[in-house]
């Protein structure tokens, strides 16, 4: 039998097995990746929250200082209408106080928008400490999971991967190049057996010389429908 037609054989079962322990895994390993991307959105979207509601904080703070300033220079020209000596220092006087009446209620009226926008912002961050806090207790029990089903056949795995390194390191680069791209369109399949005459891995009946070069095994021979690499099997037929 032709060397590299041994090794890619060699090669199938390998990957085959491998294939069998990813499906055992079934979609545990992208849950886990996407639990864990998006739990760190989460909480990046929290931070964002909580770096507002600072900000809300300070812009209170410092509008409520407005205001007590501005009160303050309200009572001092209130104060002064009582020693005014003419009607246009009177007038002026009053002007003032109600340009200092309008930025404070101005002033006023920020701080309610600000107080609204922290409230609906301590909301909104109590139903992302929710949401993070369901999303971690999810992300660990997937984790373990998948931890678990993980350690059944992480052994096996790490040898079938050396394993693979050693038999691939046996075939010509130009088959190795064919057999991976096969596997990708072919459900992991880049050799089969023929059976009863026909592709295994397309069902499609073969020529008789097709059947007969597959059998001397002296050459790799591809399927003339699906491509795939053929070859005997004589338990299988």
């Amino acid at each position: 039998m032709d060397n590299n037609l041994k090794q890619l054989i060699e090669l199938q079962k390998i990957d085959s097995r491998l294939l069998s322990i990813e499906e055992l895994r079934g979609d545990l390993p992208i849950t886990v990746e996407n639990l864990t991307q998006n739990l760190e959105k989460t909480k990046e979207a929290q931070k964002d929250i909580e770096n507002r509601m600072e900000e809300i904080a300070s812009e209170i703070r410092k509008k409520t200082n407005e205001i007590e300033d501005l009160s303050g220079k309200l009572k001092k020209i209130q104060d002064q209408l009582y020693l005014v000596k003419s009607n246009k220092e009177y007038d002026a006087l009053n002007f003032e106080i109600d340009h200092l009446k309008e930025s404070i209620n101005s002033t006023e009226n920020v701080i309610l928008d600000l107080e609204e926008e922290k409230e609906n912002s301590y909301e909104e961050n109590k139903n992302f400490q929710t949401e993070i806090d369901s999303a971690t207790k999810t992300l660990d029990e997937k984790s373990t999971e998948l931890k678990s089903t993980m350690s059944k056949t992480e052994k096996e795995e790490d040898k079938l991967n050396k394993t693979r390194l050693q038999v691939v390191d046996k075939i010509e680069l130009k088959f190795i190049d064919t057999y991976d791209r096969l596997r990708k369109t072919k459900d992991g399949l880049g050799i089969m057996s023929i059976l009863s005459n026909a592709c295994g891995a397309c069902y499609t009946q073969l020529p008789r010389q097709t059947v007969i070069e597959v059998k001397d095994a002296v050459d790799i021979i591809p399927c003339p429908n699906c491509s795939t690499y053929l070859f005997f099997d004589e338990e299988l037929n």
